[in-house]
């Protein structure tokens, strides 16, 4: 590809295609058209594949076009069943690279065009009920998302839980009161692999959330997590067992007793976005 910046892109409505898993921003002209593949070349995602049809600007990715005995559709469906070995092909220290040369060397069965064209029909047929499938559980699951906020904001209101339990029997205490707050402990990121693996199983809480997987825990026990630094400030999750808390996370315990399950669907009503701070790092 060719490189450009975000900066440098003049707003447009060709898709500049870089090292992630779709369009990286827009820009104003293509250097790529026809049907071709991309293939990330840098990052967390390189060597993913994508097919185009349609103008495009490669920038941090490199592209593929056949030659006439090989149905461009066919490669992509193929090239996406090897998708793991690809990713595998990343070299380098600090930002991995996937390198056009190593691609070019993976051989490919080629059958003749027609047999070519009925496995992408089929495939092709499955795809797109895929799709239709993803859109249909996505709008159900938001449907559900939004029926379970409401139930849960009105089961938790004052007012509910007063009408349910008699006014006399709900107390209204500063969080302090109840809990111990404080955040977890510094781990360096060279010691937190991005996935699970043998010895690398214990999840990592950071400000966003999961953060990773590493060796050690420094929590054992039922508690809330909120993350106290990071884009995601303010979320909150519940665990009970091993994991380990960074100084981004904000580790919440009982000071006497209280369900913490009820405890971590209170805070997910606190609205805890509300002191976030406004800045480069929130």
């Amino acid at each position: 590809g060719k490189y450009i910046s975000k900066k440098t892109a003049i707003p447009g409505d060709i898709p500049v295609i870089a090292g992630g898993r779709g369009p990286a921003y827009w820009h104003n002209e293509s250097n790529r058209t026809g049907e071709l593949l991309t293939v990330a070349g840098s990052g967390a995602y390189a060597g993913f594949v994508q097919y185009w049809d349609s103008p495009i600007f490669v920038s941090d990715a490199f592209s593929i076009t056949t030659d006439p005995q090989l149905n461009t559709r066919f490669l992509f469906h193929w090239m996406k069943n090897k998708q793991e070995f690809l990713h595998s092909l990343k070299k380098g220290s600090g930002v991995p690279h996937v390198y056009p040369k190593d691609i070019a060397r993976l051989k490919i069965p080629v059958p003749p065009l027609e047999v070519q064209k009925e496995i992408v029909r089929i495939l092709d047929s499955y795809t797109q009920l895929e799709t239709d499938l993803k859109s249909e559980l996505e709008a159900e699951l938001e449907a559900r998302r939004k029926q379970y906020e409401h139930y849960r904001d009105s089961l938790l209101s004052l007012d509910s839980l007063t009408s349910r339990c008699g006014r006399d029997n709900v107390s209204l205490m500063p969080l302090g009161d109840i809990f111990v707050m404080k955040a977890g402990k510094n781990k360096a990121a060279t010691f937190i692999s991005a996935t699970k693996t043998l010895d690398q199983n214990v999840p990592c809480y950071g400000g966003n959330g999961i953060r990773g997987f590493v060796q050690d825990y420094n929590q054992d026990s039922e508690i809330v997590l909120i993350g106290r630094q990071g884009a995601l400030s303010g979320n909150v999750h519940y665990s009970n067992g091993r994991i380990y808390a960074t100084e981004h996370a904000v580790v919440v315990t009982p000071k006497s007793g209280i369900n913490m399950r009820f405890a971590y669907y209170l805070l997910t009503v606190a609205n805890l976005d509300q002191y976030v701070t406004k800045s480069a790092q929130p």
